[in-house]
């Protein structure tokens, strides 16, 4: 059970009943007949929303046919990602400490994650430097996460954009995992 006053982000999981506008959609679908699999990338009314979402909230403009898949969760995501481009041996960038699923995801690829180590004294932002310093000729990918979990810690507009000039001047990939960007206060 949390402490009250402490939001936990550790799972993911939500700690409130799933809103009965949800419930009650998702017993309509059943009783529709909608039980069967959907297409490969998913519905394209679902994928048409997301790219509305994207273009709406995050300045994105997405092609929802041929841009967009709906995975089953950002787990599924991130592994199914890092399936697609990582190969035994790349490195993968992430600033630490982190969510250990991204652990996972690359060592099933052959891949090795590399911590970049964030401290509290720095709100746990990330220094474009020290990541740069961790670069080798075998590194890939970076995977940022902001906010983070387990932190909590919001990479400034600043930071952000450092990495990405570092990125694109060391041909990086770069996933950003943003599961809470609602949760920004």
């Amino acid at each position: 059970m949390p402490t009250p006053g402490l939001l936990t982000i550790s799972s993911g999981t939500p700690d409130f009943p799933t809103p009965k506008h949800v419930v009650e959609a998702a017993k309509k679908a059943l009783d529709d007949g909608h039980t069967q699999y959907t297409p490969w990338a998913g519905l394209i009314e679902l994928r048409e929303a997301i790219a509305k979402k994207l273009e709406r909230d995050n300045g994105i403009k997405a092609n929802p046919e041929h841009e967009i898949m709906v995975t089953a969760g950002s787990q599924e995501a991130m592994l199914v990602t890092c399936q697609a481009l990582l190969n035994p041996g790349d490195e993968v960038l992430i600033h630490a400490p982190y969510y250990d699923e991204y652990n996972r995801d690359t060592k099933l690829t052959g891949a090795t994650l590399v911590p970049v180590i964030t401290y509290e004294k720095d709100n746990y932002a990330i220094d474009p430097v020290a990541l740069e310093q961790q670069i080798t000729p075998r590194t890939k990918m970076l995977i940022i996460v902001s906010p983070s979990n387990p932190t909590g810690a919001v990479q400034t507009r600043a930071t952000l954009e450092k990495i990405a000039e570092l990125a694109k001047k060391r041909n990086l990939i770069v996933i950003s995992d943003e599961l809470y960007e609602k949760l920004i206060l």
